[in-house]
């Protein structure tokens, strides 16, 4: 106990007033103050309220913490700011708001630019719990970029429905780094923090700061708000402060719905002060399938004044000085094979695979590589790993190594809005993309999943607009959304019905695009494994299916489409009423119309991607027996989707086959969804409809 007193009182010597410390007593109680002295039986802690002594054997451990802005403040009672003391007695209970978790009191984003071009951004936030799910907000995350970026947690209060207060302190705060093993893209942080004492009425308020230094094209600043939240808004307010001659860039989105921030300016001095203030007491009820509230609430964003001449320059340079040694190149493209391949698509498509095979992928987009400087490809090769713009880069100079022309460009997901080229700023882009011209046509390459052929985009940057930073300039396209061959899933099953009502199945799928990935992360897996995705797959055809044997395409060959073929059995799948009748469900069928459950929508569908699917099932029945028609037939023909169904008998042979086809990813309320409901309907009723075979006499 006397070592412990002296390490304490060393430790308390050394503390700065500007820290704070905490008592935990053997109880659970916490006390808040400035421990004052230490000696052999007693610990002395100023408080608030008064001077106080504990016994040692009372106390659990002690905690040194810094003191935070308000972190004096005990009680609401004692709160003097007259903004947050209205706040607080005005709050709404749980009563006002009956459907919502949570209400967000107050939410202010401010950003300063300095003259000097650094700049300084603010973020304070204040919510009231009504419900469980709104507990989740005691815990909190602050990402920031290390490199350029200081982060100072200002405060974090909690506001107990009895009127005690509750401040954060330094045993609930942790700092992380988030890509740590991989230096070279160990730019961002994280910042975790617990509220204390967090329970339904509670408040909680917090506010932080970061400084950054000032931007540049491959490291810029954008900042991206959109104004609705699921939960109701009482208070958003967005500001801007920059120096009068400050060249700022805004562009506002969805400004035409009838409920917009309300956008102000002013001046103070040499300043221009921006804001843009949002109420919404309602919040808006999630649809299945919703579109992003990106493309569909008020959004607003601003960035540093810049050109996509200039940004395409900066970068091109970048993209040079990231060019690998050239002997170490050679040896990579001589590695790949490419002297083998006949023609120029078959030697950028071996680049492409050697590259998966052997430059490990990293899932760190250029958001969380906090830049668009392009990464090392000597780097790339030496440590055999790398994120797709890594890729990218060593994809690129190979290529130009061989004289293909290629261009590098970037992109952003679809979903979010894409690229703006009315907002020249490269923050919003997700990854890069790699244009290929092969003189008589055009093929893209993104390099961010292991599993699909050259060629073949991914879904989230399918139709999205891409920039390409070339010598003559910055060219904008719209990257090709998939169709009906690279997006596309055909099957084919041959069924004999057995004289005991079992049924001997040979099952075909092939797969292309975004269906294929799932079958192609096997291709290293053991045969087990294998097996017991057979046996899954199966058993979802019918839970008494018995697996027979199965067999994969080369996965490893990305010029060949992806088959899988299974044979199984499936016992008692017919039903016997009488000797001259045969009854079963067509098992292949499985059409969902869960999608569209909702009679009327408020908000446009979203759907991943436009697709095309086509079944075949072939019954081979006893003889004699001739299917009962159904004299009816499930089809239907809109303006951008189609389902078509055909059944039909000749001999012993019983055909169905049905088609697919989506044509389009957002899905409007007033036009298109009614399409899209009544031909999942009709695509739904088809589950129930019953086989029915009758012998002929």
């Amino acid at each position: 106990m006397k070592k412990l007193s002296y390490f304490l009182t060393a430790v308390f010597l050394g503390i700065s007033p500007i820290f704070c410390d905490v008592l935990y007593l053997n109880e659970g109680e916490e006390h808040l103050g400035k421990v004052e002295k230490i000696d052999p039986s007693t610990i002395h802690l100023s408080e608030v309220s008064g001077k106080s002594e504990f016994k040692k054997s009372e106390v659990a451990h002690i905690l040194f913490s810094k003191i935070r802005s308000g972190d004096e403040i005990s009680n609401v009672a004692s709160i003097s700011d007259p903004f947050l003391k209205d706040l607080l007695k005005k709050a709404p209970t749980a009563s006002d708001y009956p459907n919502s978790d949570y209400v967000i009191l107050y939410q202010k984003r401010s950003t300063k630019f300095n003259p000097d071009g650094t700049m300084d951004y603010e973020r304070r936030t204040i919510y009231k719990i009504f419900k469980e799910p709104g507990l989740d907000l005691a815990d909190q995350e602050i990402y920031f970029v290390k490199d350029r970026e200081e982060l100072e947690l200002e405060f974090a209060h909690t506001y107990a429905s009895d009127g005690r207060v509750f401040h954060l302190t330094d045993d609930a705060l942790s700092e992380e780094d988030i890509f740590s093993s991989t230096p070279e893209y160990d730019r961002l942080k994280k910042v975790k923090f617990a509220l204390k004492n967090v329970d339904l009425g509670s408040v909680v308020d917090f506010s932080f700061k970061v400084h950054s230094r000032p931007p540049t094209e491959l490291r810029p600043y954008q900042s991206d708000c959109s104004f609705g939240e699921r939960e109701p808004t009482l208070c958003q307010i967005v500001e801007a402060r920059t120096p009068a001659t400050f060249p700022l860039e805004i562009l506002e989105l969805q400004w035409t719905a009838s409920n917009t921030p309300k956008y102000t300016i002013a001046t103070s001095g040499n300043e221009v002060i921006r804001t843009w203030t949002f109420s919404d007491p309602k919040g808006f009820i999630p649809e299945q399938n919703m579109a992003s509230p990106l493309r569909l609430f008020p959004r607003l964003m601003t960035s540093t004044k810049s050109d996509w001449k200039k940004i395409g320059e900066v970068f091109l340079d970048s993209l040079e000085k990231a060019a690998p040694n050239q002997e170490k190149l050679e040896a990579f493209i001589k590695e790949a094979g490419v002297a083998s391949k006949t023609n120029m698509i078959l030697k950028v498509q071996a680049l492409q695979e050697s590259i998966f095979q052997k430059i490990r992928l990293l899932s760190i987009s250029c958001y969380d590589y906090a830049g668009y400087d392009a990464p090392s490809a000597d780097v790339t090769l030496q440590k055999n790993y790398g994120n797709a713009f890594a890729r990218c880069v060593l994809f690129f100079h190979a290529l130009k190594k061989l004289g293909i022309k290629a261009e590098f460009g970037f992109s952003s997901a679809w979903q979010s809005g894409g690229l703006r080229q009315e907002l020249p700023c490269l923050g919003l882009a997700l990854g890069p993309v790699i244009k290929v011209d092969f003189v008589d046509k055009v093929e893209y390459a993104l390099l961010d999943n292991d599993y699909l052929p050259f060629g073949h985009i991914p879904t989230w940057a399918q139709g999205s607009k891409a920039v390409f930073f070339t010598e003559n300039g910055p060219v904008w396209e719209v990257l090709p959304e998939g169709d009906g061959v690279k997006n596309s899933c055909q099957q084919n099953v041959f069924v004999k019905i057995m004289e005991d009502g079992s049924m001997e199945v040979k099952d075909s799928r092939r797969f292309n695009g975004p269906f294929e990935t799932s079958l192609r992360r096997m291709r290293a897996a053991k045969d087990k494994e294998k097996k017991m995705l057979a046996e899954r797959i199966v058993k979802g055809v019918n839970s008494k299916a018995l697996l027979g044997d199965f067999v994969f395409s080369d996965l490893n060959d990305f010029s060949a489409p992806v088959v899988l073929t299974l044979t199984y059995k499936i016992p008692d799948a017919v039903q016997r009423p009488t000797s001259d009748l045969m009854a079963f469900k067509n098992y292949w069928v499985s059409h969902s119309g869960v999608s569209a459950s909702l009679a009327t929508r408020t908000y446009p569908m979203e759907q991943g991607y436009t697709y095309e699917t086509a079944d075949s099932v072939f019954f081979e029945i006893p003889n004699n027996f001739q299917w009962v028609d159904w004299n009816k037939r499930f089809t239907y023909t809109g303006s951008f989707l189609a389902y078509s169904m055909n059944m039909s008998q000749n001999g012993s042979l019983l055909l169905f086959n049905d088609d697919f086809s989506l044509q389009k990813k957002e899905i409007d309320t007033k036009f298109g969804y009614p399409q899209y409901r009544e031909c999942v309907s009709i695509m739904s009723a088809l589950n129930n409809q019953w086989i029915v075979l009758e012998k002929k006499h």
